[in-house]
């Protein structure tokens, strides 16, 4: 009896860890996203640009993590740092992507968008997005806050 929950106990232990199955609809509107991003921002700050690795749809899009837009670098600690405090050094803006809501018959989908930047500003958006032939183009942005 001892034995046999010994192999019962192992064999829970044993379990490969889980994959997350990357969505490519989702990752095609993730990357539509980013392209986009400069015609979105509407930060107005000066100093970098930079995007949050632990954001939802990079989390699980990783891949677009190596063909960032140009002008956009991922965010490290002291970007972060900065894009909260009132008078940083070296201003900066940092963006958080949400995971898209995709309705694939109607070929549309939903983002949520977000940013910090220095000076204590930031905003929150929902962007909706139209399939149009094998890609995704931007149709309308609705602002939820401001600050």
């Amino acid at each position: 009896m001892l034995l046999a929950l010994a192999f019962a106990v192992s064999g829970l232990r044993a379990r490969p860890p889980t994959t997350r199955r990357v969505d490519p609809a989702r990752c095609a509107v993730v990357a539509a996203v980013l392209t986009d991003l400069p015609h979105i921002d509407g930060s107005g700050a000066d100093g970098g640009k930079f995007i949050a690795a632990s954001a939802p749809a990079l989390v699980a899009c990783p891949d677009l993590l190596s063909s960032l837009p140009n002008g956009l670098q991922l965010a490290d600690d002291e970007a972060i740092k900065n894009a909260s405090t009132a008078f940083a050094r070296r201003p900066a803006t940092v963006f958080s992507i949400g995971l898209p809501q995709v309705e694939g018959r109607r070929g549309r989908a939903t983002v949520a968008l977000s940013y910090r930047c220095s000076g204590l500003c930031g905003a929150e958006f929902v962007l909706s997005y139209a399939r149009v032939g094998k890609g995704w183009v931007l149709q309308g942005k609705r602002v939820l806050s401001v600050s």
